[in-house]
């Protein structure tokens, strides 16, 4: 009789296959089997059990599944070894377990797909009743439900009050919000100028030039320029030298966070290509799991190591024991992501090839000694000024002779002693100014998101990514991140009515309750009814001060920055749900002007286009004006009608840039609408040319018909 073993991935079907042998049936679940619905996904009442259905796209892998599993003996749930890998063995258990209650269901954790790793993970296995692993599936049900609770409460009061499709995330609001951070911290950011003074030197009697800096801080042009003019011509002097061997320890191996920054640090991908790309290394046996927060490294992982390190380096270039690379904080123990066997020659396809050296590169040199520099610091006086000069030079190689991707550029200096003479080539000032905070990059994002506590190995990825997609961020020439105008006013929604679900502290928090959770120091219904309460009581208060706040006209005491005569009104702009402030001439035609709300409440002009009156409108009883407007589609400037959104009889006049007044479209008028008895029936034209009637009354009046049917309406 077969065994049957589920894995995620049809990928690894192949590779687990070969190892396993013909005792062994081995399926994909392809992902989840089940979804929660978009309605119903959770029954409150008792005791927030989550409503699972079988995902329609999956009943095909779910069938050859239960195929399967009818002929053998024992089910091994081999899916991933993190929370969500849980989530999808327990789904397919709960299933599995009532058609087949006397067979034996063993969950299995594959932290690498080779023959010794499938090995150690059968000897490993225990059965899906064990407590640990419904402490792991509980704590995948609770991030489930209060993901899911935060975007289907919140999410709602975005799409109606800042726009269609925007949604609220428990994760990834945060994550924009950072972003929209230092974005408004970089454009808010006033330079200083400072200034720094070089001098190009060189050893007597030879023509090797170093430079050194000055060694204090100057903030005006005149104080530089005088600095500069008493060193010109003078003769430098050795003041001090220090010199002293520095060590450079190799980093630790990867883990998930590290593997993705350097991915975008040295490779310049985006989080989800390097996760892509990683999870295809580990479903072809390369790798060991790729998610994971500890950089430990296993017995077998020890042995491997070393064993390739004394076949390939000299004793000097081995270390005599690894450090303890084991993270106190680290939530799952898979250990570090490296080679399953260090002499592969497998064919990759080149961006495959560029990862897999970058995990083979630091796995290797973890094992290896440190590297050794002479640092050399040397004080240079000229005509008493100081200044400093520092450099490094390599006198070991030891683990870069393997992990050579540093960044940094260390200077280099000619051989300096303390009685060496110098000659003076050049004394120069440079101007410089202070910067704001550099845009996020891939890395550093998840390094700022990891330092609060936010974010785990298996989303890392899927933040940025969501992020993306939504429209919320995009990426610059220099892949930094960049918030777009919706996700600007998306998080500013999110910060005046539901900060404290975006706070950085609550939302570690609740990332620190799921993983107690795991452990089992907390029960899933314990923390979800706290989480619910709290929620439902924040919605109820946001939505009460939105409905204040969204008021669609109040008059404010505010004057006009205009005319200086009128005060403002507070008014509703329902196209955008996005308030403003109009002047209350604007009815008697005084004062056109319109203006944006600050943070502060004052109006300011958001555009440089100041609603400027043209001239009396020249449509026939019309009695309205043509002010400057924008079209924000188009980019253009023109002059509208300001009674154009009338609806019977509306003036469609509108004049070029220049003024230059345009004729307004004009339309077949058919007869009185049957419907709203009040406005003209017309012939329109769609965008495909199709002739059509409508109702000039729109969008009061809505009535629409085919141009086949003038007849039946008794139309001209």
């Amino acid at each position: 009789m077969t065994k049957l073993f589920i894995v995620e991935s049809p990928n690894k079907i192949k590779t687990v296959k070969q190892y396993l042998g013909k005792d062994y049936e081995v399926v994909a679940s392809i992902g989840h089997t089940h979804r929660l619905p978009t309605k119903d996904y959770v029954d409150i009442k008792n005791s927030f059990k989550l409503n699972y259905e079988v995902d329609p796209k999956k009943r095909e892998a779910l069938k050859i599944i239960e195929k399967f599993a009818a002929s053998c003996t024992e089910i091994l749930y081999a899916t991933d070894q993190d929370v969500e890998g849980s989530v999808i063995a327990w789904n397919l258990y709960e299933i599995l377990s009532k058609k087949y209650k006397k067979k034996q269901h063993i969950r299995v954790n594959l932290k690498e797909i080779t023959k010794t790793g499938i090995q150690q993970a059968l000897a490993s296995a225990y059965p899906m009743t064990d407590k640990h692993e419904y402490e792991i599936v509980s704590a995948g049900f609770l991030r489930r439900i209060e993901d899911r609770l935060v975007g289907f409460k919140v999410s709602p009061l975005a799409y109606v009050h800042v726009k269609e499709h925007t949604s609220a995330g428990r994760v990834q609001s945060p994550a924009l919000r950072l972003i929209v951070e230092r974005e408004r911290e970089i454009t808010s950011f006033i330079p200083e100028v400072y200034y720094e003074i070089f001098a190009s030197l060189f050893p007597s009697g030879t023509t090797t030039t170093f430079q050194a800096k000055y060694t204090k801080e100057i903030t005006d042009e005149k104080t530089a320029s005088v600095i500069v003019a008493q060193c010109k011509g003078k003769t430098p002097t050795m003041s001090s030298i220090n010199k002293k061997t520095t060590k450079s320890s190799p980093p630790a191996p990867f883990i998930t966070k590290t593997l993705l920054s350097a991915a975008s640090t040295l490779l310049g991908w985006k989080t989800k290509k390097a996760t892509v790309i990683a999870q295809a290394l580990f479903q072809k046996g390369l790798i060991t799991y790729i998610r994971t927060d500890s950089a430990s490294i296993c017995q077998d992982g020890e042995a491997l190591l070393f064993a390739y390190l004394k076949s390939n380096f000299a004793p000097n270039y081995i270390t005599k024991s690894l450090p303890d690379y084991k993270n106190k904080d680290a939530k799952l123990e898979h250990g570090c992501i490296r080679p399953t066997d260090l002499s592969n020659k497998a064919i990759l396809a080149p961006d495959e090839a560029k990862l897999y050296e970058l995990i083979w590169c630091r796995f290797v040199a973890c094992g290896m000694t440190q590297a050794q520099y002479e640092s050399v610091s040397a004080d240079i006086s000229i005509n008493n000024h100081v200044f400093k000069a520092t450099g490094s030079t390599l006198l070991f190689d030891g683990f870069t002779k393997v992990w050579n991707f540093s960044t940094k550029d260390n200077t280099t200096l000619p051989s300096l002693e303390k009685d060496t003479k110098l000659s003076l080539r050049d004394v120069h000032e440079e101007k410089k100014e202070t910067r704001p905070a550099s845009r996020f990059k891939g890395a550093s994002l998840i390094d700022a998101l990891d330092k609060i506590g936010i974010g785990k190995p298996s989303t890392m990825d899927s933040i940025l990514s969501v992020l993306e997609e939504r429209e919320y961020i995009q990426y610059d020439q220099k892949q930094s991140i960049v918030p777009t105008e919706l996700g600007m006013r998306l998080n500013d929604f999110l910060m005046k009515y539901f900060l404290h679900i975006i706070d950085f502290d609550f939302t570690a928090k609740v990332e620190a309750e799921q993983e107690k959770v795991m452990s089992g120091e907390l029960k899933y219904l314990d923390v979800i009814k706290v989480f619910y309460d709290n929620l439902k009581e924040e919605i109820k208060q946001a939505t009460t001060k939105i409905s204040i706040d969204k008021k669609e006209t109040e008059a404010t005491a505010i004057v006009c920055p205009q005319c200086k005569d009128n005060l403002l009104i507070r008014k509703l702009n329902k196209k955008i749900n996005k308030l403003f402030y109009s002047c209350s001439g604007y009815q008697e035609k005084s004062c056109m002007a319109t203006f944006a709300i600050g943070e502060d409440g004052q109006p300011f002009a958001e555009k440089e286009i100041v609603r400027e009156i043209l001239k009396d409108c020249p449509g026939k009883d019309c009695g309205g004006v043509l002010v400057k407007s924008f079209n924000s589609k188009t980019k253009e400037v023109f002059y509208a009608c300001t009674k154009w959104r009338k609806e019977d009889g509306a003036c469609k006049v509108s004049a070029d840039k220049d003024g230059v007044v345009r004729e307004p479209k004009k339309f077949k008028k058919l007869g009185l609408c049957s419907k709203c008895k009040k406005s003209e029936l017309v012939e329109r034209s769609s965008s495909k040319g199709v002739l059509f009637i409508a109702c000039l009354g729109f969008p009061r009046c809505r009535f629409t018909a085919s141009i086949d049917d003038k007849e039946k309406l008794g139309l001209k």
